[in-house]
């Protein structure tokens, strides 16, 4: 539900950096140690070995057939099929008229807006107001639950925003010295911009819930990009600890928990423009479906590909059901199909390599053709070590006796060039 603070600033081409809190690595290992950053020999040979039989699929069919992009679950809570949107700012603040010409043109139709809500039962807002009021918070850390509810529903008893139903959103801009506290954390520090929901009460008509967005000021986070994050994700699930609408259904993928549709491109993706600020990209469902880029919208002239694996749905001890999961028994190798897809023709063969996402993707130090181990004594081997779109290889996995039974995070990562890569996580079992 939340817009994370440090991958914020992670943002390379195809190199998956996108949102929820974050307060873990997104790149750590599930329950394991990892070693030294080195390159898998196995993974970098110059020669593919034996695919084992398998039969490829026509490289001249794009994409290629291939083990499907995970997808977000409908659950009981409804979606906002046309918001009320409601934009707050303080008195004094100068970014007051960008603030709301920014997210009215959003929300209201925008080619962006098409593209992350396509597929949701989400379409243009039906209005977007704006107030400007007395910032009554100050100089302090503001509890949204404790003080912004109530400070909410006493502009509503003034008549100083439209009366409320359950398609009202209000999008609140903090001041630059007030930090926010809400049930998922603290701002600037657990995340960077948050939204959840309210309960209003409305004159005799007794009370309605409202979604609630908050965009406090973090340094080195767009105000712009946490907005549009922000605002789909109200969209998309208006009410996540009551009524929750769409979680993502893969463990792997989800990374942290049961993400929304902002947080897991936030992870993963780069970010957009739109009016030329830095925007939210958001994962689509019908995007992944059909073997495209699941982070809308897609970045112009960019291809996108992956090195797909076999999965499967499990519940290990009392998680819940989650696709995800590769399972390897220790003291034996287990073999894994994976399909090498891509969106069209590339500028030449992805190396494909396979490992633990133990450096999250940015800055000097990251290097896309190296990656560190999977775990203590875990061998990793791939039959093929570079791949076209419809090449079909298999993973392989040998886990000591000696390695503890829990889980790994693996990550199969293919790379057409240093800076253009993508990864496609998985979750290993070892039992």
């Amino acid at each position: 539900r939340t817009v994370g603070v440090a991958p914020l600033l992670v943002a390379a081409l195809a190199a998956f950096t996108a949102g929820c809190s974050s307060a873990p690595n997104p790149s750590a290992p599930a329950d394991a140690s990892v070693d030294a950053v080195v390159t898998d020999d196995a993974a970098t040979s110059d020669a593919n070995d034996s695919d084992g039989g398998l039969v490829d699929y026509d490289p001249n069919v794009y994409p290629a057939p291939h083990h499907p992009l995970p997808k977000f679950v409908k659950h009981a809570g409804p979606v906002l099929q046309a918001m009320k949107l409601v934009v707050i700012t303080f008195t004094g603040d100068a970014r007051r008229d960008d603030l709301r010409a920014f997210d009215q043109a959003l929300v209201s139709g925008s080619a962006w807006w098409t593209s992350v809500a396509q597929g949701y039962g989400v379409g243009p807002a039906a209005s977007v107001s704006f107030l400007e009021t007395a910032d009554p918070f100050g100089s302090r850390t503001v509890d949204t639950v404790a003080e912004v509810t109530p400070w909410v529903q006493g502009l509503v008893d003034a008549g100083k925003v439209p009366t409320p139903d359950a398609s009202t959103v209000y999008a609140i801009y903090f001041g630059a010295n007030t930090p926010i506290k809400t049930p998922s954390g603290s701002s600037c520090t657990d995340l960077a911009a948050d939204h959840e929901s309210a309960v209003l009460r409305v004159g005799d008509a007794g009370t309605v819930e409202v979604g609630m967005a908050y965009m406090p000021i973090c340094d080195g986070v767009d105000i712009h990009e946490a907005s549009s994050h922000e605002l789909i994700e109200t969209a998309t699930d208006p009410y996540p600890i009551t009524h929750p609408a769409y979680t993502m259904d893969n463990i792997a993928w989800s990374i942290v928990g049961p993400l929304e549709v902002g947080d897991i491109c936030y992870f993963w993706a780069p970010f957009t423009t739109f009016m030329g600020h830095p925007a939210a990209r958001s994962w689509n469902d019908v995007a992944a479906a059909a073997g495209h880029d699941p982070c809308q919208p897609a970045i112009s002239g960019h291809l996108f590909y992956g090195a797909s694996v076999e999965t499967q749905r499990l519940a290990p001890g009392s998680s819940t059901v989650s696709d995800g999961y590769i399972v390897a028994k220790r003291g034996t190798t287990a073999v894994f199909d994976g399909v090498f897809f891509s969106e069209g023709p590339l500028p030449n063969d992805a190396r494909l390599f396979v490992g633990n996402p133990d450096v999250v993707p940015s800055g000097a130090g990251f290097d896309a053709y190296s990656m560190a181990p999977v775990g203590t004594g875990i061998l990793t081997h791939l039959s093929l070590t570079k791949a076209h779109n419809g090449q079909r290889f298999k993973l392989s996995v040998t886990v000591p006796m000696s390695t503890p039974a829990v889980r790994y995070s693996v990550i199969m990562r293919a790379v057409v060039a240093a800076d253009d890569y993508q990864q496609w996580p998985l979750d290993l079992l070892v039992k």
